[in-house]
Formats: C-alpha cells, structure tokens, sequence
C-alpha cells in the first residue's frame, strides 16, 4: 500500500503533501550544468512554471487527472547583445499521474506532434519503468526530438526543438534527467 514515505510520489501526494517522496521539483529537474554545451556566440537561460492545473499542459496531456508539475525551459541567447536567438530549445517536463494514468500519459507523448509532422518512433530507449521516443519533423523543416519515461512516480517529458543536437545527445541528457529522480529517491 502506497503511503507517504516509501520514496515514490504516489497518486494522492504532491510535493505540498508530502515532500519526502515528492521532492520540489526544482531540485530533481535539469539545469544548465546538465544541458548540452549552446552553440559558440551563444548561453541558456532557464524559466519554469509550475502547475497542478492539466489544462496549462500541451492537450494530448490534459485529462488524466494531474496531481502536480513543473516545466523548466531551456532558451538560447546571444552572448553579444543578450538578444533571444530561440525560445524554449529544451524543455522538461515533471508530471505526477495517478498510478493508473501514468502509461496512457506516456502513450500520449507521440500526440505532441503538430497537424502535419512527420512522426517517426525510434526504439524503445529503455530507460525509467517505461520509455518512448520521438522525431517529429514539420514541413519547413523542423526537428523536434521528444523522450517520455516513468520514473519513482514521475512522467518525465523531455522535448528538444531544434535541429543543433544529435538524438544521442538528447538521450544522454533524459538518462541526466532520471538519473537526478532516481539517486534523489535512494537517499531518503
């Protein structure tokens, strides 16, 4: 029986309710020391939301009963006149489902796709209790490279929007992502 404590942010615990197993999500997010080096001439900055309303999340993730999460963005900024260069490059996703959601949420990744992407699956990257992962490219030639993965409780969505980073380095940074969750999860 799930219950505040057993190190896993269970479906009726928020980090407002029991923050020993539903950790702020701040501490167990990517930051910039885990992101891939910005391109030369350029930095990241960082902003997040936090919400435990659903309908803030993109619609293929809405309706499954979300207890809490937080999104941190990655943008790239020019180093010469700190002008935006791309918003929201690298984004990840915290989302806390009901245990009963958590699969449908994860099958719901591959919906985050535009109206007339091109989808492609790549095999199972095998990481979390649960994986998937995707290239989405538009029309005008967009790459938009998305991991999904459970993890002690959490839906992690990892998405990359830009054409600058090989997939390799795209799952590299989602097994940073779990990895936080999960050496967090062993310490308490």
């Amino acid at each position: 029986t799930p219950f505040c404590g057993d190190t896993i942010c269970n479906a009726d615990e928020t980090n407002y309710a029991c923050l020993q197993d539903c950790r702020a999500m701040t501490t167990i997010q990517i930051n910039r020391d885990d992101v891939m080096s910005p391109p030369a001439g350029a930095y990241w900055t960082m902003s997040y939301d936090s919400s435990s309303n659903e309908y803030d999340l993109p619609v293929p993730l809405q309706r499954m009963e979300l207890l809490d999460g937080r999104e941190i963005r990655f943008n790239l900024i020019n180093n010469s006149d700190s002008k935006i260069l791309a918003r929201d490059v690298i984004s990840e996703m915290l989302l806390v489902y009901p245990k009963e959601r958590r699969i449908q949420a994860l099958d719901q990744t591959s919906l985050l796709a535009g109206p007339s992407d091109t989808v492609e699956e790549f095999s199972n990257p095998k990481i979390g209790s649960a994986s998937r992962a995707f290239k989405f490219s538009s029309p005008d030639g967009k790459t938009t490279y998305v991991i999904a993965c459970i993890t002690k409780g959490y839906n992690v969505v990892l998405t990359v929007n830009s054409g600058l980073f090989e997939y390799n380095s795209i799952l590299d940074l989602a097994k940073k992502a779990l990895n936080k969750i999960e050496v967090y999860s062993s310490l308490r």
